[in-house]
């Protein structure tokens, strides 16, 4: 018994990596409810770019 208890630790922990990769303090701030910041302000900006958003699409 105990081995199939190693084995299911094992799958579960192989779970949470695939799935929660940013562990749980990821998972709690994506589950998170973060009310939306007015366009055009920097919050909007630093939530973009958090996010891995493209900008305007200008070429640094």
């Amino acid at each position: 018994m105990k081995e199939y208890q190693l084995l299911a630790y094992g799958g579960a922990l192989i779970v949470f990596l695939l799935f929660f990769r940013d562990g749980l303090v990821g998972m709690l701030s994506r589950i998170s409810v973060r009310p939306a910041a007015p366009a055009g302000s920097g919050a909007a900006m630093a939530q973009a770019v958090e996010r891995g958003c493209p900008d305007d699409g200008a070429e640094s």
